[in-house]
């Protein structure tokens, strides 16, 4: 199945055969009559704006004019960005903290993945949606970047945003790394106090400056064509939520988004222009811990850890330390080895 969006340069190469299987189902919604669109059917969805459900739903078409039906509703959605070569990563949040979202009622979470390169990882990857019925595949080919770069981060991120204003009904998006744990307990907790609009979560930045150019061989970070030297204050990548009405603005935008290479600058970027609450939560640790340091830091001050394997003598003892991470969160009243 390939899906084209309108307005969009980003392509679903296709979804798990039965990824719905833990659906919530949506109450039913007045809807007018289908249009044909590339290869499936587009509903023209009206919406009461005087219910609240619907303000949220209409959220999706005020730019798009149509939408397909949403499949499944959930309070939070949870959009984790992955590559095809990280499986044992996505295998062990699934043990971790992901297991904690799948058994609450509030929240649903999906892989969003490029397809892959080659056969090999394309049938991994068909397995892997088989088994775990929880990844929605991006076509590559959409995600080529145009900056420089050959980081898709940030076409993946606007990618699963369109797709999730398609097919969930949420009021909050929250998007994570596939590297970045998240204590579980805290974040249920936390939800409680999000402001219901103009929610910008995250562990903001200020005067990050611009790297225009690298001299490596992948200029990973460089933002050659940024007009600024100085990026607008943003929340780290590895772990930040929006309330649904800012989602639109990068999902369904007026008029074409600057090509980036960094999906975290970038959001910083766009909402500037918005009268956003920026809510800061200095628990999230975008640089992971620190091994070194032997203060027994409380669990509940450990919000969410960006734990880079790269960082780890090899990928097996970065499970390792993500599952003991796990239950010395959910066992123990604080951890040491936390700055």
């Amino acid at each position: 199945m390939l899906i084209m969006y309108n307005q969009a340069a980003i392509f679903f190469a296709g979804v798990c055969v039965g990824m719905f299987a833990t659906t919530i189902f949506v109450p039913p919604v007045a809807v007018g009559p289908s249009e044909t669109h590339g290869d499936f059917s587009l509903l023209n969805v009206i919406t009461d704006e005087t219910n609240p459900r619907d303000r949220m739903l209409n959220l999706s078409v005020r730019h798009a004019k149509t939408s397909v039906m949403p499949q499944f509703a959930s309070k939070y959605f949870i959009v984790v960005k992955s590559t095809p070569s990280a499986a044992i990563r996505r295998n062990t949040m699934r043990q971790t903290w992901l297991s904690d979202v799948s058994n609450h009622p509030d929240f649903i979470y999906r892989y969003f993945i490029d397809e892959g390169k080659d056969n090999l990882e394309r049938g991994a990857l068909k397995q892997e949606c088989a088994e775990n019925q929880d990844v929605v595949i991006l076509d590559s080919t959409a995600l080529a970047p145009s900056s420089g770069s050959t980081r898709q981060i940030g076409l993946k991120m606007i990618g699963a945003m369109k797709w999730a204003l398609r097919n969930v009904r949420s009021r909050f998006l929250i998007i994570a790394d596939d590297d970045t744990y998240v204590n579980s307990a805290v974040l249920f907790e936390d939800v409680k106090t999000w402001p219901t609009e103009k929610m910008y979560l995250g562990f903001h930045m200020k005067g990050q400056k611009v790297i225009h150019h690298e001299t490596q061989p992948d200029p990973r970070y460089a933002e050659k064509d940024y007009p600024l030297d100085v990026f607008p204050k943003y929340a780290s990548g590895i772990y930040f939520a929006l309330s649904a009405d800012l989602v639109s603005a990068f999902a369904f935008p007026p008029a074409a988004l600057r090509s980036m290479t960094n999906d975290d600058s970038q959001v910083g970027t766009v909402l500037l222009a918005y009268d956003v609450q920026y809510v800061h939560r200095a628990t999230i640790m975008p640089w992971g811990h620190q091994k070194k340091d032997t203060r027994c830091k409380p669990t509940s001050d450990i919000y969410a850890v960006h734990a880079t394997p790269v960082y780890w003598p090899s990928i097996s003892r970065w499970q390792e330390d993500m599952l003991q991470l796990h239950k010395n969160l959910t066992d123990k009243p604080c951890v040491v080895g936390f700055t």
